[in-house]
């Protein structure tokens, strides 16, 4: 292989390199923007499928972070923990559902 060709794969390799590396700084610093205009707010989540009557405990709960845009005021907050923790759901939740203050509400209406 001549010294010319060598050369000229090496330039490639380099500036590809190169390329890349700027490609993923601009990536994370363009991802970072987006993070902090999302706004993203810690949500309490389950860890894992909780039947009606559960009293949940520490090992029930996991935080997630979500944007605040699409969070109302029924989604209990990391913030609200220590408020959760010992309280019995009224209704079934899902393995990574997040938690609601409505989980806690007593039924609307008397069972039959």
């Amino acid at each position: 292989m001549s010294p010319f060709i060598r050369g000229i794969g090496v330039g490639l390799f380099i500036s590809l390199l190169g390329a890349g590396l700027f490609g993923m700084a601009m990536t994370r610093k363009y991802l970072s923007r987006v993070d902090a205009a999302w706004g993203r707010q810690p949500v309490l989540v389950i860890t894992h499928d909780i039947p009606p009557g559960h009293v949940l405990t520490a090992v029930d709960l996991t935080e997630a972070r979500f944007p605040r845009q699409f969070l109302t005021d029924t989604w209990v907050l990391d913030a609200d923990r220590a408020e959760v923790l010992g309280k019995a759901v009224t209704v079934a939740v899902e393995k990574d559902a997040p938690l609601l203050w409505s989980s806690f509400a007593a039924p609307s209406c008397p069972a039959p």
